[in-house]
């Protein structure tokens, strides 16, 4: 027999066991579980796939590392897919724009992918291992919808109102708010681009009048839910408009009325104005709106 007849059985052998350490370590996706939630106050999106292992087969010691190198081969899937679950502003999720507008699929795809790794683990029973990723919204994530640069001027205020200066802007919308032209009461949704009003409907603030670097940075509003929340002085400072959030707007209820009054103290004053430009502005939720558990994405 010559050389290559002889080693044929070996090589045969050796492709019979490659064959079944990889089936035995290969995992059914449709058994993964899939947990995905935006936490507003960090502005980040999570994901965490939790995946069995095999119990049977070749190599098991070697079965973690290759249903963790599936699962990252599957997470920017994941994630573009959770991703289109959000909310940009009170009238369109990401997924909607995506419809609109095709060209925003390749940017939000190449978001996906830059999710971070958090942790790896096996579960207690050690029967599972379990993945989690976290994707920052901003500037990630805004910049495939916010492309301008130049922002947009301010509306103006006529006349003079007793005014002084503020370092930031505090909206309070705990709980249930009136809902403006309806006859209820719904809580505010956080988004990804959130829009204010005053009670005559005069709009006071859009992600286009923030710089375009400053609305893909950190967006219009921050969401805390604790009035002694560190955020609220870095993005409010120490001496901010305390204002009560007048209604709720908007097909996804996340826009916000604040009272006239308030409006004119930031517009009358450039230096308050600026305030809106550069979006120093928390709004002050109840705790339970800061992680919003989206469903799992279809497969």
């Amino acid at each position: 027999m010559t050389r290559n007849g002889s080693q044929r059985p070996i090589l045969l052998c050796l492709l019979f066991f490659l064959a079944g350490t990889l089936a035995g370590a290969s995992t059914d996706q449709q058994a993964w579980q899939v947990e995905q939630w935006v936490d507003w106050r960090e502005s980040a999106l999570y994901v965490q796939v939790t995946a069995p292992l095999p119990t049977s087969g070749r190599n098991l010691p070697a079965a973690e590392h290759t249903v963790r190198r599936q699962i990252e081969d599957e997470i920017s899937r994941i994630l573009y897919r959770s991703l289109q679950e959000l909310r940009v502003d009170s009238w369109s999720t990401l997924g909607e724009r995506v419809s609109e507008q095709p060209q925003i699929a390749t940017r939000l795809q190449e978001a996906a992918a830059g999710a971070k790794l958090l942790r790896a683990r096996r579960t207690e029973d050690m029967r599972n291992v379990e993945v989690q990723y976290r994707l920052p919204l901003f500037p990630d994530v805004a910049r495939t919808v916010v492309t301008h640069d130049a922002a947009d001027p301010l509306p103006r205020v006529a006349g003079w109102v007793p005014n002084r200066r503020y370092t930031g802007v505090v909206i309070f919308a705990r709980g249930e708010l009136p809902v403006h032209g309806e006859d209820r009461r719904q809580e505010v949704t956080p988004a990804l681009l959130t829009e204010l009003y005053d009670t005559d409907l005069r709009l006071l603030l859009t992600h286009e009048m923030l710089a375009g670097e400053d609305a893909r940075g950190r967006g219009t509003v921050r969401y805390a839910a604790d009035v002694d929340d560190p955020l609220l002085y870095e993005i409010a400072g120490p001496d901010p408009l305390r204002v009560t959030a007048a209604a709720v707007f908007g097909r996804h209820a996340t826009d916000l009325i604040v009272p006239r009054s308030a409006a004119e103290q930031l517009l009358q004053d450039d230096a308050n104005a600026r305030l809106l430009r550069e979006g120093r502005v928390v709004v002050v939720v109840s705790q339970h709106k800061l992680r919003e558990e989206l469903p799992r994405p279809p497969r």
